[in-house]
């Protein structure tokens, strides 16, 4: 078999396994591995890697774009030296995701341009990216959401699966009472949504 067929092979068996980087690339893997006299498995093993990662990829972005982000700020472009009351650490320690599986709840509240909306949306980014389901609204979306879905009739069923099918980032603009900035202590994982209207100052915990 010629080399031109067994690349055509390869690209229609691909397409018909979803394997788009098998069938765009298997050809500059094969020439590679046979300049550097790798064996078989070597050139299967690379192969598979790039096909792997280009998936991770794909669906990374999916999940990024799901999260309906207004835009995308990393925590790395964020200059912590502007707002000093800014607890660099603690947000570096929220981002690896542990306050999620403990199924708790941050809070961040401060006056405008002490970088909210910027640590919030990186922080989203960091879940997203620890394969995690995120989405990202405002205080002002999430109850329209809540109203219209008790006009309805499907508050209950609503407030049920929000929770189970992903992290929600709640944003709302609010002046803390010191006018520092601040974050809220995680909240016990028994705390219901019902019961969050009744917190009070006590959990507020300067980011500094």
């Amino acid at each position: 078999m010629s080399s031109i067929a067994a690349e055509l092979r390869i690209r229609t068996h691909a397409k018909r396994l979803h394997l788009p980087v098998t069938g765009v690339q298997a050809g500059r893997y094969a020439e590679e591995a046979a300049q550097a006299r790798h064996g078989t498995l070597e050139f299967l093993a690379a192969l598979l890697d790039a096909e792997v990662a280009q998936r991770d990829a794909n669906v990374e972005r999916a999940r990024i774009a799901q999260a309906r982000f207004p835009e995308l700020k990393e925590l790395g472009d964020f200059t912590f030296a502007h707002v000093p009351s800014l607890n660099a650490p603690l947000v570096g320690e929220l981002a690896r995701g542990t306050y999620i599986t403990r199924r708790e709840v941050i809070l961040a509240v401060g006056p405008p341009g002490t970088g909210k909306t910027h640590t919030a949306i990186g922080l989203g980014l960091a879940a997203c990216r620890q394969a995690r389901r995120v989405r990202f609204t405002t205080v002002a979306e999430l109850v329209m959401e809540l109203s219209e879905a008790q006009a309805q009739h499907r508050l209950s069923k609503l407030t049920c699966r929000l929770p189970a099918s992903r992290r929600r980032l709640t944003l709302s603009l609010a002046r803390a009472p010191t006018g520092r900035c601040c974050s809220v202590r995680p909240l016990p994982s028994e705390v219901r949504p019902s019961q969050c209207p009744a917190m009070s100052n006590t959990h507020l915990q300067p980011l500094r």
